[in-house]
């Protein structure tokens, strides 16, 4: 996996967000193989909806992965 660094309140960094991603070395944030990276968005306001990894929504949660 590359190094495209997703912040917070971006879909990449959302607990809604079911692409492929791995935690960040900072808060909040995830990685991901590059920013064109998808997944779908579950139980959030665009659910069943493919969503970028660096979109972003209004109803941000942080991913619990980040612990």
């Amino acid at each position: 996996m590359t190094n495209q660094i997703i912040p917070p309140r971006r879909c990449g960094s959302c607990e809604r967000w079911q692409g492929p991603r791995l935690p960040g070395d900072a808060a909040d944030t995830a990685r991901v193989a590059g920013e064109r990276v998808q997944g779908l968005c579950v139980e959030g306001p665009w659910h069943g909806r493919e969503r970028g990894a660096l979109a972003a929504c209004g109803r941000w949660i942080a991913w619990a992965a980040r612990g």
